[in-house]
């Protein structure tokens, strides 16, 4: 991880250190209990966000975040915060953390986007707005190589498509 990364990465670490853990009960929903929420369960139950690597092999199902209830999610949003600071090693978790993050129109925040906002401290905002600001300054480049792959592509204009929809939550004041 390249250097400013790693200084965003302890930003991260150190804004969310105080964060509770949402209890064992809201990790997964429970109406939903299937082997896709089972997996998900076994990745996170008590699991603290600063302990787990979504890049490790625990995350070789990285689809799981989408089975996190909203509670966990936001719980467990700087492991996924430092992991796509590191792209090259967490492509496939740093496009899912983003897809859930987008919204079906690039001009307006999904209600996950507009949720964060509502419950993230102004410093915790400002490092989720820094993170896509990195990621864009840093991989925009992908979005115009003939080469890249299409997981690429896409989180590249999933992460403009955030960071402008961040920067505008913050001049409405929302």
């Amino acid at each position: 991880m390249a250097e400013e990364s790693q200084e965003l990465a302890k930003q991260i670490y150190d804004a969310f250190v105080n964060s509770s853990y949402p209890g064992d009960e809201l990790i997964v929903p429970k109406v939903q209990y299937d082997d896709e929420t089972q997996i998900t369960e076994a990745a996170f139950l008590g699991k603290g966000w600063q302990v787990i690597d979504p890049t490790g092999e625990d995350f070789d199902y990285p689809c799981n975040l989408f089975f996190l209830t909203e509670e966990a999610f936001r719980y467990y949003l700087p492991a996924f915060l430092i992991a796509s600071l590191d792209f090259e090693r967490a492509p496939r978790i740093t496009s899912l953390f983003f897809w859930r993050l987008s919204s079906d129109r690039d001009s307006e925040p999904s209600s996950e986007l507009r949720a964060l906002r509502a419950d993230l401290t102004e410093p915790q905002y400002a490092l989720l707005r820094a993170v896509f600001d990195h990621f864009v300054a840093r991989y925009s480049y992908l979005e115009f190589d003939k080469d890249v792959s299409g997981i690429q592509y896409q989180t590249v204009r999933s992460a403009k498509a955030i960071r402008n929809q961040l920067l505008a939550m913050q001049r409405n004041g929302r």
